[in-house]
């Protein structure tokens, strides 16, 4: 993914968004995206911020199983995981 054109631009288009006081319109408004730590030590700067954005990635991890068809018990699961940093339709 990093080969594509324009790839890195795309990791850092959060730190540059209009954002709104008081209003979460996105995962990076969100406490866990505004206060996640670099490392357990004290002191330790976030790890997303701006200066970063193009190479520390968030990875969200989804898992989703389900029956496709009624009056079987063969059911199907998809595990998959979407680079947060990246915008919605990316």
């Amino acid at each position: 993914m990093f080969c594509q054109p324009d790839f890195e631009k795309s990791l850092r288009h959060w730190s540059n968004r209009q954002q709104f006081r008081n209003i979460i319109t996105d995962i990076y408004d969100g406490e866990v995206w505004q206060t996640f730590k670099d490392t357990n030590e004290e002191g330790s700067p976030n790890f997303f911020r701006p200066e970063v954005a193009d190479s520390h990635i968030g990875l969200m991890i989804n898992l989703d199983w389900f029956q496709p068809f009624d009056g079987t018990n063969h059911s199907t699961g998809a595990i998959y995981a979407a680079i947060c940093n990246l915008l919605r339709d990316v």
